[in-house]
Protein backbone atom coordinates (compact mmCIF):
# COMPACT_ATOMS: atom_id res chain seq x y z
CA UNK A 1 0.00 0.00 0.00
CA UNK A 2 1.35 3.24 -1.19
CA UNK A 3 -0.79 5.89 1.41
CA UNK A 4 -2.95 5.00 4.33
CA UNK A 5 -5.59 7.06 2.95
CA UNK A 6 -6.62 4.41 0.07
CA UNK A 7 -10.24 3.51 -0.20
CA UNK A 8 -10.10 0.31 1.17
CA UNK A 9 -8.58 1.94 4.43
CA UNK A 10 -10.93 4.64 4.91
CA UNK A 11 -14.10 2.10 4.08
CA UNK A 12 -12.72 -0.03 6.32
CA UNK A 13 -12.66 3.18 9.35
CA UNK A 14 -15.93 4.32 7.88
CA UNK A 15 -17.53 0.85 8.33
CA UNK A 16 -15.70 0.40 11.85
CA UNK A 17 -16.51 3.92 12.91
CA UNK A 18 -20.08 3.25 12.28
CA UNK A 19 -20.63 -0.15 13.82
CA UNK A 20 -18.73 1.27 16.93
CA UNK A 21 -20.70 4.67 17.27
CA UNK A 22 -24.20 2.11 16.81
CA UNK A 23 -22.87 -0.04 19.81
CA UNK A 24 -21.34 2.67 22.05
CA UNK A 25 -24.91 4.50 22.34
CA UNK A 26 -26.83 1.31 22.25
CA UNK A 27 -24.69 0.41 25.32
CA UNK A 28 -24.40 3.79 26.71
CA UNK A 29 -28.13 3.82 26.90
CA UNK A 30 -28.42 0.48 28.78
CA UNK A 31 -25.85 1.37 31.03
CA UNK A 32 -26.57 5.08 31.69
CA UNK A 33 -29.88 6.57 30.52
CA UNK A 34 -32.12 3.88 30.71
CA UNK A 35 -30.13 1.65 33.04
CA UNK A 36 -30.18 -2.27 33.24
CA UNK A 37 -32.73 -2.62 35.95
CA UNK A 38 -35.01 -0.79 33.57
CA UNK A 39 -34.03 -2.63 30.70
CA UNK A 40 -34.60 -6.30 32.56
CA UNK A 41 -37.69 -4.87 34.13
CA UNK A 42 -39.48 -4.24 31.14
CA UNK A 43 -38.25 -7.28 28.97
CA UNK A 44 -37.93 -10.06 32.52
CA UNK A 45 -42.51 -10.55 31.86
CA UNK A 46 -41.46 -11.96 28.64
CA UNK A 47 -38.87 -14.38 29.90
CA UNK A 48 -40.18 -15.23 32.97
CA UNK A 49 -42.29 -18.24 31.34
CA UNK A 50 -38.83 -19.73 30.25
CA UNK A 51 -38.30 -20.47 33.86
CA UNK A 52 -35.24 -17.92 33.48
CA UNK A 53 -34.18 -16.40 36.79
CA UNK A 54 -34.69 -12.69 37.39
CA UNK A 55 -30.90 -12.86 38.55
CA UNK A 56 -29.25 -14.46 35.78
CA UNK A 57 -31.64 -12.39 33.32
CA UNK A 58 -30.82 -9.00 35.04
CA UNK A 59 -26.80 -10.24 34.71
CA UNK A 60 -27.23 -11.19 31.07
CA UNK A 61 -28.58 -7.87 30.74
CA UNK A 62 -25.66 -6.00 32.33
CA UNK A 63 -22.87 -8.48 30.49
CA UNK A 64 -24.82 -7.44 27.01
CA UNK A 65 -24.68 -3.55 27.93
CA UNK A 66 -21.27 -3.69 29.18
CA UNK A 67 -20.04 -6.08 25.85
CA UNK A 68 -22.13 -3.60 23.04
CA UNK A 69 -20.30 -0.30 25.24
CA UNK A 70 -16.82 -1.63 25.82
CA UNK A 71 -16.47 -3.41 22.90
CA UNK A 72 -17.69 -0.48 21.12
CA UNK A 73 -15.48 1.60 22.10
CA UNK A 74 -12.27 -0.35 21.57
CA UNK A 75 -14.00 -0.70 17.85
CA UNK A 76 -13.65 3.02 17.62
CA UNK A 77 -10.07 3.41 18.54
CA UNK A 78 -9.45 0.29 16.42
CA UNK A 79 -7.78 -1.81 19.23
CA UNK A 80 -8.74 -5.53 20.16
CA UNK A 81 -10.51 -5.72 16.59
CA UNK A 82 -10.81 -9.31 16.16
CA UNK A 83 -11.68 -9.62 20.22
CA UNK A 84 -14.68 -6.84 20.07
CA UNK A 85 -15.61 -7.91 16.78
CA UNK A 86 -16.34 -12.08 17.91
CA UNK A 87 -17.81 -10.61 21.38
CA UNK A 88 -19.67 -8.02 19.50
CA UNK A 89 -20.94 -10.87 16.87
CA UNK A 90 -22.04 -13.36 19.99
CA UNK A 91 -23.66 -11.35 21.39
CA UNK A 92 -25.76 -10.16 18.84
CA UNK A 93 -26.20 -14.22 18.01
CA UNK A 94 -27.75 -14.69 21.77
CA UNK A 95 -29.69 -11.47 21.82
CA UNK A 96 -31.86 -13.19 18.21
CA UNK A 97 -31.66 -16.23 19.98
CA UNK A 98 -33.50 -15.19 23.29
CA UNK A 99 -35.83 -13.12 20.87
CA UNK A 100 -37.05 -15.97 18.70
CA UNK A 101 -37.81 -17.56 22.27
CA UNK A 102 -40.19 -14.54 22.93
CA UNK A 103 -41.16 -14.00 19.28
CA UNK A 104 -39.98 -16.17 16.41
CA UNK A 105 -40.65 -13.63 14.19
CA UNK A 106 -39.38 -10.48 15.61
CA UNK A 107 -38.32 -7.66 13.63
CA UNK A 108 -34.99 -8.06 12.90
CA UNK A 109 -34.36 -4.34 11.04
CA UNK A 110 -32.13 -3.06 13.80
CA UNK A 111 -29.66 -5.95 14.32
CA UNK A 112 -29.68 -7.26 10.70
CA UNK A 113 -27.73 -4.07 9.36
CA UNK A 114 -25.11 -4.60 12.52
CA UNK A 115 -24.55 -8.03 11.90
CA UNK A 116 -23.64 -7.25 8.28
CA UNK A 117 -21.59 -4.64 8.61
CA UNK A 118 -19.84 -6.84 11.76
CA UNK A 119 -19.34 -9.15 9.16
CA UNK A 120 -17.93 -7.04 6.36
CA UNK A 121 -15.34 -5.85 8.90
CA UNK A 122 -14.45 -9.18 10.22
CA UNK A 123 -13.44 -10.41 6.87
CA UNK A 124 -11.88 -7.39 4.78
CA UNK A 125 -8.14 -8.10 5.08
CA UNK A 126 -6.06 -6.99 7.86
CA UNK A 127 -3.63 -5.04 5.98
CA UNK A 128 -6.00 -2.27 5.37
CA UNK A 129 -7.28 -1.82 8.61
CA UNK A 130 -4.25 1.22 9.02
CA UNK A 131 -6.38 4.28 10.19
CA UNK A 132 -6.30 2.55 13.71
CA UNK A 133 -4.91 3.05 16.90
CA UNK A 134 -3.07 -0.57 16.88
CA UNK A 135 -1.80 -0.46 13.62
CA UNK A 136 0.07 3.19 14.90
CA UNK A 137 0.94 0.93 18.09
CA UNK A 138 3.12 -1.46 15.56
CA UNK A 139 4.19 0.98 13.51
CA UNK A 140 6.12 2.13 17.09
Amino acid sequence: MNSLFNPESVALLFARTLLAVLFIFQGYDKLFRIGPEEVAKSLYPSFQKFGISRSLFQTGIWLNAFIEFACGLFLLMGLLKYVSLSLLGLNMLLVSAAMSLVNPVWDMKLIFPRFLLLLFILLFPDEYDVLSLSYFLKSL
